[in-house]
C-alpha cells in the first residue's frame, strides 16, 4: 500500500506513480498468473488498446475488471493476495487523482 506521509504536500499523481509500478507492463505481469475471463480481458485491453503509460480512464477499467474478479472468485486465500493488492493500489492511485483534480480546478 501507499503511504502518503512520505510527501509534505497532497500528492500527486506524479509522485504516487513514482511509488507503485502501474505501467502497461507492469500491469500485465501482476495479473498473468490468474487465468479468468476479467484478468484476460484486462490482459487483451493492455496488450492491444492501452497506451505504455495507462491514462485515468485505463486506470478506471482495469480496476473495474479486478473488482468484478475479485467479487465472483476470490475465496479470501492467499491466491487473491496479489489482485487484492492491486486493487487497493488503483483504488488509493484513483482516488488522489481525483482530489487532485478537484484541487486544481478550484
Amino acid at each position: 500500500m501507499i503511504s502518503a506521509g512520505r510527501f509534505r504536500h497532497r500528492p500527486s499523481v506524479e509522485d504516487i506513480l513514482s511509488q507503485i509500478s502501474l505501467s502497461r507492463g507492469d500491469l500485465l505481469e501482476r495479473v498473468k498468473p490468474y487465468g479468468f475471463i476479467e484478468t484476460g480481458s484486462i490482459m487483451s485491453f493492455l496488450e492491444n488498446v492501452c497506451h505504455a503509460r495507462p491514462d485515468e480512464h485505463a486506470f478506471q477499467y482495469i480496476r473495474n475488471k479486478i473488482d468484478e474478479c475479485l467479487r465472483r472468485h476470490d475465496n479470501g486465500s492467499s491466491y487473491f493476495s496479489a489482485l487484492r493488492s492491486l486493487l487497493k493500489d488503483l483504488d488509493y492511485l484513483l482516488f488522489q487523482s481525483e482530489c487532485f483534480i478537484t484541487h486544481r480546478t478550484r
